[in-house]
C-alpha cells in the first residue's frame, strides 16, 4: 500500500471533518537550519517535530550546526500492514550529505495525526496501534502506554488521532495496525527475583518459572527512587569500557546457552518501573536485545516482581595450611558450591564482617598470603568476588574457634561470572575442620603453560610418564581422519614441556567417542596401551584399546583390541610383571582384563565387580621396597565403595570384593610411592548435608584402612590421579589438585591444593578434567584439551 491512497482518503475524510486532524500548516515538508542553542520546531500539520537547541552541536550524537533538518511526507510502501497515516521522514543533512550518528540527549518529541474513525471500524483499540519506525528493512514497533512514554520504545496520545513519542534519532515513521508482516511481541513472561545494591547501582536478578530466561538488570540506584518512572536501555547507556560508570545502565537476557544484551546498536528496551521499596519492586521490560558478540535479535516482553531473597544455609570445612584459611561450603543439594580463601588471620577475635572485592585479591600473584576471594559454582557457572565495582561480598562470623575450627555466620553481597552474569549471595553457613598437613617449607605451584599442539582439535585427552625417557607420553582424540577419530600421541619433555619428535597420528578401526572417555600407560620400551570407547553407554557402545609402539623411527601398531560392550576404561602398567590391566564399565558391571606389552592377553576378561560402577584402578608405580604382584581396582557398588585386587602375573582375581567405606560415592584411587601404599576416596556428610572428599590409605594385599583418615578442603569429586616421587595428585573437573602422601598413621596432605579457577588451570574443555601425570623429582604435569585449540601442559612442582 502507498501513502497516496491514504492521503487520498485523508482529502475526503477532512471534508467530512471525520478525521482529527492537527490543522498545522497544511504542507507537506518543512525544514530548518541547525543553530547552537537554538531549539528546531517543524510542523506539517499531519506532524510535528521539536528537537531541544541542546542537541545541536559538535558532540558525539548531536546535529552539527549548519546542518539542514527536514520533515516530510514521502511517497514509501510498507506491506503487510493496514496505514492509517502519511509516511513522515525526519532527515538531516549537511553539505547535501546524510548526518548519520544522531543520538539525541534530550531526545526530540514527534507528534503524528492519524484517522482514528478508520482503526476504530476495523477493530483496532489503542494497544492495536502502533507508532512504526522505519530504519531501512528494519521495523521497530512503538506501543502504546498511558505512562510516560519511554525514549524510542512507547508513545503516549495528545488525543484521540494524535500520537506522541520521544526519539534519540530519526528515520520513517507511520501509525498502523499489528500488520501480519510486522514484528509482534511475544506473550507476557512473568519474572521473579531478588535486588541488590553495589555502590551507585541496583541490580535486579531474575528468572521465570521454567528458568528458561534469566535476566539482570543494573541501572544507577537514584533511578529507583521516584516511582514509576522509565528507564532507556540501549547502546548509548551502557560504556562497556566504564564499567564504573555510575549512569551505566543496561539489560542482559540469558536463554537457550545464549546471551543478548541491550549493549548493541540494535538493542533497545523498555524498562518500566512501577513500585521500589529497597527490595521489593514490579514493572515491565519490552523490547529488542542482541546476540552478545553476533547480530542475532530477541524480542522480549517481561513483567516481574522481587522479594527478598532467603537465607539459604550452607555447610563445610575449614583448613589451614601455610598462613592460608579455605572455607569449602555447599548448600544441602549441592547445587552450589562455594570456595573462600582468606589469611588464617580472618576472623579476627573481634569477628569484624570480611570483605571480599576486587582490590583483596591479586590474580597476578595468587599465592599472596593476604590475598582473599569468593568463587562460587552454580548450575555450571562459576561467579568471582574479584570483578570491579559489581563484585563485593560480606562474610561475617556470628562464632568461630581458631583451634577447631568450628564456627557459623552470614554471607551476602554479590559475585560475577565471566558471561557476565550476577549471583545475590544470601546464606548462612556453619563449618568444621578440614583436612590438614602441608604446611612449613611445604608448596604447590603451577608453571607457564606451554600450548602443545594450538592448532588441532582436542576432544579428550590423557597422560601417563614415559618410562623409557622419564618425560610424559601424552594422547588425544582429535576431530580429524578418514573415517575415524584419531589418536594424537607426543613425547613432552618433562622439563620444558617441549613436544620430542614428531606427533605420531593413529587412526582405529573402531570410532573412538570422547563420551567413552581416554587413559594411556607406557611400559620401559615406549610400548602404548590407550584405551577408549565407542561412547559413553555401557550398554550398546564397545570399549576399545590399542596397543601401540611409540617408537619415532619405526612406530607401529602391535594389535587394536575389541574388549567387549561397554565404555569409560582405564589402564595401569604393572613394571615388575611389564603387563598393562585395563578395566571398564560393561553394563551394570565391573570388567577386568590383563595383557602383555604388545597386546597379547594373558587371562580372559573377569566380572571384578557385580551390580558396581568403575571408579579407579591403580597399581604400583616407582620403586618400592616390595613389588605387590596386584592391582586395586575400586568401584561403587551402591552402598558404597568397595576393592577388588587382581593378580597381575596370571590375570586372576585375588579373592572376592571388600568395603572400603560405606558412605556415599566416590572411589578414585592412585598408588602413593611415599608411603608405598594405595590411597582412595571416597565421599561423606559433614554437618548433616555437605558432601566432603575423604581419603583413606590402604596397605598393598590388605582390606583394612591404615590409621585415620584425611578430609579434604574439596567439595567436588576428583576425577583424575597420579601417582609421583613426592606423593599423589587428586584433580577434580574445575583443575582443584590436592596432593596428598600416606604413612601408618594415615594420608596427609604434602601442602596446599592448588585451586584451578584462581591459579587459570581450568582451561581443559572435557567433562572430567584436564589428565594428570608425575615424572619424578616432585615435578608433574596437568594436560588440558582445550577443544578447538588443542592441547595445552601446564607444569606443577611439588615441594614436601
Amino acid at each position: 500500500m502507498r501513502y497516496l491512497l491514504v492521503l487520498a482518503c485523508f482529502a475526503v475524510v477532512l471534508s467530512a471533518t471525520a478525521c482529527t486532524f492537527d490543522d498545522g500548516d497544511e504542507t507537506s515538508d518543512d525544514s530548518a537550519i541547525a543553530v547552537a542553542g537554538k531549539d528546531i520546531i517543524l510542523d506539517i500539520g499531519v506532524a510535528r517535530l521539536e528537537i531541544s537547541g541542546v542537541n545541536v552541536g559538535a558532540g558525539t550524537g548531536q546535529i552539527p550546526e549548519g546542518s539542514k533538518v527536514k520533515l516530510e511526507i514521502e511517497d514509501y510502501n510498507i506491506s503487510g500492514r493496514k496505514v492509517y497515516s502519511p509516511v513522515v521522514r525526519v532527515r538531516i543533512t549537511q553539505g547535501g550529505s546524510a548526518v548519520t550518528g544522531i543520538n539525541l540527549n534530550p531526545a526530540a518529541q514527534l507528534e503524528i495525526s492519524y484517522d482514528f474513525n478508520a482503526a476504530i471500524a476495523d477493530g483496532n483499540g489503542q494497544g492495536d496501534i502502533t507508532l512504526l519506525k522505519i530504519d531501512g528493512t528494519t521495523e521497530t514497533e512503538i506501543n502504546y502506554t498511558a505512562l510516560t512514554p519511554a525514549d524510542d520504545a512507547d508513545y503516549t496520545v495528545v488525543y484521540p488521532g494524535r500520537l506522541r513519542a520521544n526519539f534519540t534519532s530519526f528515520s520513517r515513521f507511520a501509525v498502523t495496525d499489528g500488520g501480519s508482516g510486522g514484528t509482534t511481541l511475544p506473550s507476557v513472561t512473568a519474572l521473579t527475583g531478588t535486588t541488590s545494591t553495589v555502590l551507585t547501582a541496583t541490580l535486579f536478578q531474575l528468572a521465570d518459572t521454567g528458568a528458561v530466561f534469566n535476566v539482570t538488570v543494573a541501572l544507577p540506584t537514584a533511578l529507583t527512587t521516584t516511582p514509576p518512572t522509565t528507564v532507556s536501555m540501549n547502546d548509548a547507556s551502557l560504556d562497556a569500557s566504564m564499567p564504573t560508570d555510575p549512569n551505566n545502565r543496561g539489560i542482559t537476557v540469558q536463554t537457550g546457552g545464549v546471551t543478548y544484551t541491550t549493549d548493541a546498536p540494535a538493542g533497545s528496551v523498555s524498562f518500566q518501573l512501577d513500585v521500589f521499596t529497597g527490595t521489593g519492586s514490579s514493572g515491565s521490560m519490552v523490547g529488542t536485545v542482541v546476540e552478545q558478540g553476533g547480530s542475532a535479535t530477541l524480542l522480549i516482553n517481561f513483567t516481574f516482581t522481587t522479594g527478598t531473597a532467603g537465607a539459604n544455609a550452607l555447610g563445610g570445612t575449614v583448613t589451614d595450611i601455610a598462613g592460608r584459611r579455605t572455607l569449602n561450603l555447599q548448600d544441602g543439594g549441592g547445587t552450589e558450591q562455594f570456595v573462600v580463601l582468606m589469611p588464617d588471620t580472618f576472623p579476627n577475635l573481634a569477628l569484624d564482617p570480611i570483605t571480599f572485592d576486587d582490590s583483596t585479591y591479586d590474580t597476578g600473584n595468587p599465592t599472596d598470603p593476604a590475598g582473599r576471594i569468593v568463587t562460587v559454582t552454580s548450575g555450571g557457572e562459576t561467579f568471582s568476588s574479584d570483578v570491579p565495582t559489581i563484585g563485593s561480598v560480606t562474610i561475617t562470623f556470628t562464632s568461630f574457634d581458631s583451634g577447631t575450627l568450628v564456627g557459623a555466620g552470614t554471607i551476602t553481597g554479590t559475585v560475577v561470572s565471566a558471561t557476565p552474569n550476577l549471583k545475590t549471595l544470601n546464606y548462612t553457613f556453619t563449618t568444621t575442620a578440614g583436612g590438614g598437613g602441608g604446611g612449613g617449607t611445604s608448596s604447590f605451584t603451577s608453571g607457564t603453560p606451554v600450548v602443545i599442539n594450538g592448532t588441532d582439535v582436542a576432544d579428550e585427552c590423557a597422560v601417563c610418564l614415559d618410562l623409557f625417557s622419564g618425560d610424559y607420553m601424552t594422547v588425544w582424540l582429535s576431530d580429524v581422519g578418514t573415517t575415524n577419530r584419531t589418536l594424537e600421541m607426543a613425547q613432552i619433555d618433562s622439563g620444558t614441556l617441549a613436544m620430542v619428535g614428531s606427533q605420531l597420528p593413529f587412526e582405529p578401526t573402531a570410532a573412538l567417542d570422547p563420551a567413552g572417555g581416554l587413559g594411556v600407560a607406557g611400559d620401559d620400551v615406549q610400548n602404548l596401551c590407550i584405551v577408549g570407547a565407542t561412547g559413553g553407554s555401557a550398554t550398546t557402545d564397545t570399549a576399545v584399546a590399542v596397543f601401540y609402539f611409540f617408537d619415532q623411527s619405526s612406530p607401529a601398531l602391535n594389535v587394536e583390541v575389541n574388549l567387549g560392550t561397554g565404555t569409560a576404561p582405564r589402564v595401569v602398567y604393572h613394571e615388575g610383571e611389564d603387563t598393562f590391566v585395563v578395566a571398564w564399565q560393561s553394563g551394570t558391571d565391573v570388567m577386568v582384563q590383563a595383557f602383555t606389552f604388545d597386546g597379547v592377553a594373558v587371562d580372559t576378561a573377569h566380572t571384578a565387580v557385580t551390580g558396581g560402577t568403575l571408579k579407579g584402578l591403580s597399581c604400583y608405580s616407582g620403586s618400592p621396597s616390595s613389588i605387590p604382584d596386584e592391582a586395586l581396582i575400586t568401584a561403587d557398588d551402591g552402598s558404597g565403595i568397595v576393592g577388588q585386587y587382581l593378580t597381575v602375573s596370571t590375570g586372576v582375581l585375588n579373592g572376592t570384593n571388600f568395603d572400603l567405606s560405606t558412605s556415599l560415592s566416590g572411589g578414585i584411587s592412585a598408588w602413593d610411592e611415599v608411603g608405598e601404599q594405595y590411597l582412595v576416596i571416597f565421599q561423606q556428610l559433614v554437618s548433616g548435608f555437605f558432601t566432603s572428599q575423604v581419603v583413606l590409605a590402604l596397605a598393598p594385599g590388605t582390606t583394612v584402612p591404615l590409621g585415620t583418615t584425611l578430609t579434604l578442603a574439596a567439595a567436588a569429586e576428583p576425577t583424575q590421579s597420579c601417582s609421583g616421587d613426592v606423593g599423589a595428585l587428586f584433580a577434580d573437573p574445575g583443575a582443584n589438585i590436592y596432593p596428598v602422601d600416606s604413612s601408618g598413621a594415615g594420608p596427609a596432605m604434602v601442602a596446599t591444593g592448588l585451586f584451578g579457577s584462581f591459579t587459570g588451570l581450568n582451561i581443559d574443555t572435557t567433562t572430567n578434567g584436564g589428565a594428570v601425570a608425575g615424572a619424578g623429582s616432585g615435578g608433574y604435569v596437568l594436560i588440558a584439551a582445550t577443544g578447538a585449540t588443542g592441547i595445552t601442559a601446564i607444569p606443577l612442582t611439588l615441594t614436601p
